[in-house]
């Protein structure tokens, strides 16, 4: 008589139940990492990504302004109103 066919049908719910717990307990052991900075460090921070986009900003200010005495900048009045009145939009809410 042979049992082998059926028997790993009733075996594998109980392994499961069994490694799904063992799972679990696992991750109540492993420690996540986790980082508290102070708030000098967050200033920093904050500091550093002000730098960069000013940076961008001062690069922006730079090609209008050259374009300006070169005579090439040209002001769409239509992306002006759009921006307009987003910003309209924004302070209502």
């Amino acid at each position: 008589m042979k049992i082998e066919n059926n028997y790993g049908n009733y075996r594998d719910p109980f392994l499961r139940k069994n490694e799904l717990e063992n799972h679990q307990h696992l991750e109540k052991i492993v420690k996540k990492d986790h980082i508290d900075l102070s708030e000098t460090a967050q200033k920093i921070h904050q500091a550093q990504k002000s730098e960069i986009k000013a940076t961008e900003n001062d690069e922006k200010i730079l090609a209008i302004k050259k374009a300006i005495q070169e005579g090439t900048y040209q002001v769409s009045p239509k992306e002006i109103a759009q921006q307009m009145l987003q910003s309209m939009k924004e302070t209502e809410e």
